[in-house]
């Protein structure tokens, strides 16, 4: 079977390597322009590039306009591969009509989230902000919508309380390389493909996380500044703006009290086990931050930081 890989991040690139090692043959991949990145802005490759490099496979990094031109190099490799289908992960980039009427069995997409629900570019992260329970891997065959094609196999896993996006982004890459790999199984079987369409109801949307929501407002209830603390963590991070500090920190870690008897809202305080944040219905310790072009740092280092730079708050 001839298979190439669209994809970009690690989510992406896991799965492509599994696939290499479970002795698939990828003819050719498809990945995200290299971008500048850091704060020497060095260009970077992704990660798909690096594992595709790794194993000696062909590599094209279109942009937009590259991708849907009928007449450049990424048009001609497609064609003299007439690949039987394309595996689409996290790829960044809208495919053209063109591509998805190419490969025999179509486009197949594994996306990160049990569809309808959290279509789009974040489920992860909007699947945890949101406090869901469950979630999953879907396998769609791919149309010309945003992850509104009709689904193929879906898998779902608990979200434990404990996770934050970056525990489920694991877990969830491992279910997606598992997920296609039965996929491609029953298709070398059966050389087709059997799909129901999506539900009608339930459809919600990932967008894509903004900068300007990353500021917690500590007047909300604590289990929503929690699940979104976890949902942005390990990246890009929650952040609050602490009474002492001019800028705002990132939330690395955090935890719910029990103790909810006499709140003064919007109340923040420090002492040896975390800075504790009054909410409307309870208190949210945080037990771990990172300052502005600094390490993350647990409560003892930054109270230590605090009583160096002569704080008001001793």
């Amino acid at each position: 079977m001839k298979i190439v890989f669209a994809g970009t991040p690690f989510f992406a690139s896991y799965i492509l390597e599994g696939l290499i090692k479970k002795g698939y043959k990828i003819s050719l991949t498809l990945t995200k322009p290299d971008s500048y990145s850091g704060r020497g802005l060095h260009l970077k490759e992704s990660e798909v590039k690096s594992i595709t490099n790794k194993y000696n496979i062909k590599c094209l990094s279109p942009n937009h306009e590259e991708l849907r031109s009928c007449d450049n190099i990424v048009y001609d490799s497609l064609l003299a591969i007439n690949p039987d289908i394309i595996i689409v992960v996290a790829y960044g980039l809208i495919l053209p009509q063109w591509l998805l009427e190419l490969p025999k069995f179509g486009c197949i997409n594994i996306h990160a989230s049990l569809l309808p629900r959290w279509r789009g570019s974040a489920p992860i992260n909007r699947a945890i902000e949101h406090g869901d329970k469950k979630t999953g891997i879907s396998i769609i065959q791919m149309d010309n919508g945003i992850d509104t094609g009709n689904i193929i196999m879906q898998e779902s896993i608990d979200i434990l309380p404990k996770y934050n996006s970056g525990d489920l982004y694991n877990i969830l890459s491992k279910i997606g390389l598992s997920t296609i790999h039965k996929f491609l199984i029953n298709l070398e079987e059966n050389k087709k493909i059997v799909s129901y369409k999506q539900p009608e109801f339930g459809i919600t949307y990932a967008k894509k996380i903004s900068k300007k929501e990353l500021l917690i407002d500590i007047s909300t209830d604590a289990m929503s500044i929690f699940n979104k603390i976890r949902a942005f963590s390990p990246y890009p991070c929650a952040k609050i703006l602490l009474p002492w500090l001019k800028e705002p920190v990132k939330i690395i870690a955090a935890e719910i009290l029990n103790n909810n008897k006499n709140l003064n809202i919007n109340n923040i305080s420090i002492n040896m086990d975390g800075i504790d944040v009054c909410t409307m219905d309870g208190i949210l310790r945080i037990t771990k931050i990172q300052r502005p072009g600094s390490k993350v740092q647990d409560i003892k280092q930054f109270i230590n930081y605090l009583y160096n730079t002569k704080s008001d708050i001793f």
